[in-house]
């Protein structure tokens, strides 16, 4: 670990949010404009053969009324369109093609039209199994086009690594053994599979620079969206160590199949802080006093309409939420009951009964948490990598920068 006064922190925060491409010494961070080149490079390879795929999709017999509806959407009239006019078909495939082109690359390389909703809940109202498929096909292309290969290889290489270090953390703690023993094999037994994260969120989750601990099958994806725009070690290895401390944190603390305190079923806030096993972490990181966090007097009752109450002036509440600002259910606007979509800005005291099937929901500290720990293995990490890889002392400041440059607005 390095002090702030270190030669290595000099500037950091100032270099951390400037825009652009920055190399560390063990890869890249990709800035958006490069990033947009590359994927407007990729739909301009990818142009003629999608526009021929979508025509071929339409073409057949089984899909007229998707075509029908489409040329509704367009304004043509379906009647002058009976004898299956090569204007008729050229209408209806742009439309599709505009949207498949939204949906693979992003809505700035598409037409308006792309972003009409109405079109948006046909394709999938209708359930096209067709278009699925092209668009599994098609997604695969651009994973290609835009991934380096090095970049998948460096994940399974750093994975077992982060994953050792984690749980050398955890084997120093002062924690009864048995919990210990849990905590261990819960980050131990997590695997890494593939980068599609598409089946498990929206199309274009493939694009975003995403990473994704799912607990309910016990593993880890770095979605193809984050190789897309990084091969940065530093970057990599926060990412890993951030979401594997999900599979140990607060959320995870009764959960019934793999509960680190299963036993315990029920509890509220202040039962967790005190019964988490890395003892005073959780109550630090929930402390009003911690950056970032924002308190009010006491939340609204349930069912009420309208803005949330103003931010405290007087003695803050015990607990706080460790706000993130800026991401919605990431931390800038936990989805509170009582508070209805859209009341945005402040963060709310949790009521005292908070139950733990409501912790995904509303509790920031299910990432607060993970960010320590990935900040409490990521300085092993790096003098790890400083020793392989020979880097500069700016190398590391920039391998750095790039860790938090994923925070910036």
């Amino acid at each position: 670990m390095v002090s702030a006064q270190h030669p290595t922190c000099d500037d950091l925060y100032k270099r951390t949010c400037v825009p652009g491409t920055r190399s560390d010494g063990t890869g890249t961070n990709y800035g958006f404009n490069d990033v947009r080149d590359r994927f407007r490079a990729a739909e301009t390879k990818m142009s003629s053969e999608l526009q021929k795929a979508t025509a071929a999709l339409l073409n057949r017999p089984d899909n007229r009324h998707l075509r029908d509806q489409l040329l509704n959407m367009a304004n043509v009239d379906l009647d002058s369109c009976e004898n299956e006019s090569e204007m008729c078909k050229a209408a209806a495939n742009d439309l599709l093609l505009d949207y498949t082109r939204s949906r693979l690359f992003g809505p700035n390389m598409a037409n308006e039209v792309a972003g009409d909703r109405r079109l948006d809940m046909l394709i999938r109202i209708e359930g096209n199994t067709d278009f699925q498929k092209l668009m599994k096909d098609y997604r695969r292309k651009v994973q290609q086009e835009m991934i380096d290969p090095g970049a998948t290889a460096k994940v399974q290489k750093i994975f077992p690594r982060i994953k050792k270090l984690l749980i050398e953390r955890i084997q120093k703690a002062d924690i009864p053994a048995g919990v210990k023993r849990r905590m261990v094999d819960r980050i131990d037994t997590v695997k890494y599979f593939d980068k599609d994260c598409s089946e498990i969120s929206d199309d274009m989750s493939y694009v975003s620079p995403n990473a994704l601990y799912i607990s309910n099958n016990h593993r880890f994806r770095l979605c193809s969206g984050m190789l897309m725009r990084t091969t940065s070690e530093f970057t990599i290895a926060h990412t890993i160590a951030h979401e594997l401390g999900h599979a140990v944190g607060p959320c995870l603390l009764m959960d019934p199949t793999a509960g680190i305190l299963s036993d315990i079923k029920k509890t509220s806030y202040t039962q967790v802080d005190d019964l988490y096993p890395l003892k005073g972490v959780a109550a630090c990181l929930r402390s009003p006093t911690s950056v970032r966090a924002e308190v009010v007097k006491k939340a609204p009752p349930a069912g009420q309409v309208g803005p949330p109450p103003p931010i405290a002036s007087g003695p803050p509440s015990p607990y706080a939420y460790p706000a993130y600002p800026g991401f919605p259910g990431y931390g800038g606007v936990p989805p509170v009951i009582g508070i209805p979509p859209g009341a945005h800005g402040t963060q709310l005291q949790p009521p005292a009964d908070f139950k733990m099937s409501d912790c995904a929901k509303q509790d920031q500290l299910n990432e607060a948490l993970p960010d320590y720990l990935s900040i409490e293995v990521l300085p092993t990490f790096v003098g790890e990598l400083i020793q392989e890889k020979k880097l500069t002392q700016a190398q590391v400041r920039d391998g750095y920068a790039n860790v938090f440059a994923w925070s910036c607005r």
